[in-house]
């Protein structure tokens, strides 16, 4: 009942906000023509999902678990990838797929460590991450003239400039031995801290790629290639929705920050908040419909995602229900097996 409660306040605030965009006029689902007006636009939405994030994603992620010792057919982790697709528009926010997804990997005769094989999914969508701010950065060196330019725009700029930072910072100390004897950071994370148990199990996940820290590096290519195709498709309807000429630097400074929003477990593909997120961001960069953009550009993905019932139901048996596999994965990240 509690579960029930909470998703139905999460779905009528999502309900609430789409309609205050839509009364406001910041949102017009008739935009969703847009594909059959400009068909190309279809077609590139179909290339985004089948190459970044079905084909690209699951080299990615095979990559990861290669790195850690577990050994899965391709076609075997494009299935999974399938199935966690599904799942990620049939739940709340963007982590429903990655419960599934562990479940199965738990019960692979080839994982020497099930705790690995649940981080391997962690350290993809943090890789993932660190692409999008490595995008937006890139971004805001190349047209620094504008975003100086832009208060809204150097607020964000500041707020990537920090993530990089840190972001570099954990790289340097997590893929090289500067701490040849005794490690801070673990000292640090042994604390009886909430949710430093969790993070402490990544730490140690990613120092295992010490000896062979080029498998973390073309992960990261795959994810800087996977988020520039997502932009790219961002800014194709940035320009047929808006009624003025887009920069494409600017526009790469926005989307990721949007994209970011996307992760909160509100709704499906981040409904609702990243439309709210994509609207204001565009005002901040002087570009208009930023709500529409987002509202297609999402909407198309999470019809393609619905493609992955099939190989679920297909495999249903694999893993019997939802609650039971949440609570196999609970238990293996407590006992760090």
């Amino acid at each position: 009942m509690k579960k029930v409660l909470i998703n139905s306040a999460k779905l009528i605030l999502v309900g609430l906000l789409l309609y205050w965009l839509a009364t406001t006029g910041k949102l017009d689902f008739s935009e969703l023509g847009i594909f059959l007006k400009k068909p190309s636009t279809l077609v590139a939405a179909v290339g985004l999902w089948v190459i970044a994030a079905l084909l690209i994603g699951s080299l990615r992620w095979n990559l990861l678990l290669k790195g850690l010792g577990i050994n899965m057919p391709l076609l075997r982790v494009m299935r999974l990838q399938l199935i966690g697709f599904f799942f990620n528009t049939a739940m709340p926010g963007a982590v429903g797929g990655d419960v599934i997804k562990g479940m199965y990997v738990l019960r692979e005769k080839t994982a020497t460590s099930k705790t690995n094989a649940l981080l391997t999914i962690v350290l993809d969508r943090i890789i993932g991450l660190v692409a999008i701010f490595a995008i937006a950065a890139v971004a805001i060196l190349t047209r620094l003239d504008l975003v100086r330019g832009n208060a809204g725009l150097m607020t964000l700029s500041l707020f990537v400039s920090v993530g990089v930072l840190v972001i570099c910072v954990v790289a340097i100390f997590c893929l090289t031995e500067i701490f040849s004897e005794r490690d801070p950071f673990l000292f640090i994370l042994s604390k009886k801290v909430p949710g430093f148990g969790l993070v402490k199990k990544i730490y140690l996940a990613l120092i295992l790629f010490r000896k062979d820290p080029g498998t973390i590096g073309k992960a990261f290519f795959l994810s800087i290639v996977a988020q520039g195709m997502s932009l790219c498709f961002g800014y194709l309807l940035a320009t047929y929705l808006s009624d003025k000429a887009v920069d494409i630097m600017i526009y790469s400074v926005v989307h990721p920050i949007g994209i970011l929003t996307t992760a909160l477990p509100l709704a499906p593909g981040g409904l609702g908040i990243g439309h709210i997120a994509f609207d204001r961001l565009f005002i901040m960069a002087g570009i208009e419909g930023g709500a529409n953009v987002f509202n297609v550009m999402v909407l198309s993905q999470l019809a393609l995602n619905l493609l992955g019932i099939i190989p679920y139901l297909l495999h249903k048996s694999e893993i019997g229900g939802l609650d039971k596999a949440t609570e196999e994965i609970g238990r293996v990240v407590d006992a760090g097996a």
